[in-house]
């Protein structure tokens, strides 16, 4: 599980320097029987994004010009106009549709960098120090289960069945 965690956590971290510094590409496949570009992509993007739509929702309901890229990315799931597109794409129009939602993706990815530094902040501050329930006992100082030996020959041996604080 640990390798798989890890391996999951190098394929996001790649994707997020690719979205930091302008190199995504997302591989948006061959168009298919619809003669849709990246129509499969576009769908698993959506997917993700009702796993965790309340996030989402400021994002899906900005009507701001600038974020006319982003839009192309639920067109294409099929999510705006179901039937869309009525005729079939040129080559143009496919070129520029792949564009648009790898420029949709960078905007999404920037458009929430803020809210992915307070969420961090938070988490930051969340995470306290661990602090000690009782007070440290020492390696040669009497046992606290009351044995009258020292902690180290008592409960605080591996033989003595349980471990050191």
């Amino acid at each position: 599980m640990q390798e798989l965690l890890a391996l999951l956590m190098r394929h996001w971290n790649v994707i997020a320097h690719d979205l930091e510094h302008d190199t995504f590409h997302a591989r948006l496949g061959e168009p298919g029987p619809d003669g849709v570009p990246g129509r499969v992509w576009a769908r698993g993007y959506m997917r993700g994004i009702r796993l965790a739509v309340d996030g989402w929702r400021r994002i899906l309901h900005d009507k701001r010009d600038e974020m006319y890229s982003w839009r192309a990315i639920p067109l294409v799931a099929g999510e705006v106009y179901p039937d869309w597109p009525k005729e079939p794409l040129t080559p143009e129009q496919t070129d520029e549709l792949r564009q648009l939602m790898r420029t949709g993706a960078v905007l999404a990815y920037r458009y929430f960098a803020e809210d992915r530094l307070e969420h961090a902040r938070a988490a930051a501050e969340r995470s306290q120090p661990l602090e000690r329930v009782r007070p440290k006992i020492g390696r040669n100082e009497p046992c606290s289960c009351g044995s009258g030996k020292k902690y180290k020959r008592c409960c605080g041996s591996v033989a003595g069945g349980e471990t050191a604080d």
